[in-house]
């Protein structure tokens, strides 16, 4: 994993069998991830194939992920950190992905920061638990919950899960939840469910 790093790149490799999080940034800036490929037993857990946690300006592109648990997390925890002004995870672009997850294919949420301006486009999925998971409150029901905004899918095709889409909000602090999501040419099975709802 890379920790407050800058100026990272990650290119060309390919990750079997990993014991927990495949790839995994804390608080970078200036991320780039480029002809990535995860190999995971679909029945591993915590082997997500790549997670955002509080990154600025990332460009995920032309990866292929077979994993057990989320295919790819953006969270904003930034609790660990220990930093003066906790970062947004902010800025991020992920394009041309084969992905599949036992799990969920995205999950958003994880902690008690800010979750904003996200586009994912040119994906395509056979394999999901959920295709889309965002939770404001997952994981860390003590936290105050992760606010989320701007989030685009643009041009994404999930085949063979058991849910489309969940957006839910829920928590004791939160600003706004969740707000300005937009599915572009986005297609998903038919009667599968989806859920949008919460308390916040």
């Amino acid at each position: 994993g890379f920790v407050k790093g800058e100026d990272v790149t990650v290119k060309g490799i390919t990750i079997h069998n990993s014991p927990c999080w495949s790839l995994f940034f804390h608080g970078c800036r200036n991320v780039t991830v480029r002809d990535y490929t995860v190999r995971n037993g679909p029945d591993d857990g915590n082997t997500d194939g790549v997670d955002l946690d509080c990154v600025s300006n990332a460009t995920l592109e032309n990866l292929d992920i077979d994993t057990g648990d989320d295919a790819i997390a953006i969270r904003a925890a930034p609790r660990r950190l220990q930093l003066p002004e906790p970062p947004p995870c902010e800025n991020i672009t992920i394009r041309n992905a084969k992905l599949r997850s036992t799990s969920s294919v995205f999950r958003l949420g994880v902690g008690d920061g800010l979750i904003r301006n996200v586009t994912v486009e040119n994906v395509v999925s056979d394999r999901g638990g959920t295709a889309i998971m965002m939770d404001t409150l997952y994981g860390e029901p003590e936290s105050g919950g992760v606010d989320m905004e701007n989030i685009v899918f643009r041009n994404c095709r999930f085949d063979n899960c058991r849910f489309a889409y969940s957006i839910w909000t829920a928590g004791r602090r939160l600003e706004f939840g969740v707000r300005d999501v937009t599915f572009e040419n986005c297609t998903f099975p038919k009667g599968v469910p989806r859920r949008v709802g919460g308390d916040a």
